[in-house]
């Protein structure tokens, strides 16, 4: 006989009290949320594995390509040249053409290294292209929109009720992982306000084949809502952009390089209940980086205090008077990918929900 079970989350953090939700319903949504994003997590891990196995592969790949006494010989080499450069690494602050300067220095150290042990660069340099071509990471969200400063809203015969701060509860679901890569969060939700945001960034000094970071967490406010009739649940949040950056650095090391950053953006909504299995996203902003090329970025992708809505609807319906927790707030999923490359990359999205809109469609 299976032992009776004490929920395992301390519900009352996450989902706010309620004079009309019982113990047992908090503790459903409590259980019903955390599920989701273990299901999430444990899927996106092990995608992440699989794309980890393919690098592998990958890589045993080209080491059969060049020869298995030359690969381990480069690598050593490329170690070598990462050593003296940090030796030498001046503190002052460098130019782009200093840099640009060392790359081709280092590029010709790597190409006579070659040489010298009887090796074409340019085969090299192909083969890697190759064998590394079509790398893309395995993760997909269904994006049912784009932002936009106004959302039309056409009358109904069900009213909407309206939500302010403070929310009181919260949600905060994540997958993360990393080869080579260090990478951090901040999470900047504020529920005595109705603030969301997170930052998120890797970094990759180490400088060898192929690592990877990937990043996915949630910043969301949640509340309850009961359903005067059956139906879908259509959300209308009001946002306003508190902070909104891309910030990159990508720095090219042997002439045989490359890497793939995204950093990307969302706006989200949840209704809490079993008839609906997925959140629902509105693309915020993307900024994607795919070349060999030495990139400083830093961009502000919103003003601060630009005021946009989302409308967004359940992908399932709820019975009438059924109260059901509702969460909205922001999603971050970066992604990195580098071969050769320094890379430091760093989003910074936060957000004030000042009102958000709650109704049953028809």
């Amino acid at each position: 006989m299976k032992a009776a079970m004490t929920h395992p989350l301390n519900f009352a953090f996450r989902v706010p009290f309620h004079p009309d939700v019982a113990e047992k319903q908090m503790i459903r949504a409590a259980q019903l949320w955390a599920d989701f994003e273990e299901a999430e997590r444990i899927g996106d891990e092990k995608r992440a594995r699989e794309f980890a196995a393919s690098l592998i592969r990958r890589k045993e790949k080209l080491r059969r390509a060049i020869g298995a006494e030359h690969f381990f010989a480069l690598q050593q080499f490329k170690q070598a040249l990462q050593l003296e450069a940090i030796k030498q690494r001046n503190p002052v602050k460098i130019t782009s053409e200093v840099r640009a300067d060392r790359v081709r220095k280092q590029t010709r150290r790597v190409k006579q290294f070659l040489t010298d042990r009887g090796l074409s660069a340019d085969k090299v340099s192909t083969a890697v292209t190759q064998v590394f071509e079509g790398i893309s990471f395995p993760f997909d969200t269904k994006i049912v929109g784009e932002i936009t400063d106004g959302v039309s809203l056409p009358p109904g015969p069900h009213s909407f009720k309206t939500f302010t701060p403070p929310y009181m509860g919260f949600g905060t679901g994540y997958s993360e992982g990393a080869s080579g890569f260090t990478f951090e969060h901040d999470n900047f939700i504020d529920l005595e306000v109705g603030q969301v945001g997170l930052a998120i960034r890797f970094d990759d000094r180490d400088v060898r084949e192929h690592e990877y970071a990937f990043m996915r967490r949630s910043s969301m406010v949640a509340f309850w809502f009961e359903a005067p009739v059956t139906g879908i649940v259509e959300v209308v949040t009001d946002y306003q952009c508190i902070q909104a950056r891309f910030k990159l650095t990508v720095e090219d090391k042997w002439g045989f390089s490359n890497a793939k950053v995204t950093q990307k953006h969302l706006l989200s909504m949840q209704v809490v209940h079993p008839n609906i299995f997925d959140p629902t996203f509105t693309l915020a902003g993307q900024m994607t980086y795919d070349g060999d090329s030495n990139v400083f970025l830093d961009h502000r992708h919103l003003p601060g205090g630009h005021k946009i809505q989302t409308r967004m609807s359940s992908n399932g319906a709820i019975n009438a008077g059924e109260m059901v927790l509702v969460a909205v707030g922001c999603r971050s999923e970066d992604e990195a990918h580098s071969n050769d490359m320094e890379v430091h990359s760093e989003s910074i999205f936060a957000w004030f929900i000042p009102r958000v809109q709650v109704r049953i469609l028809e």
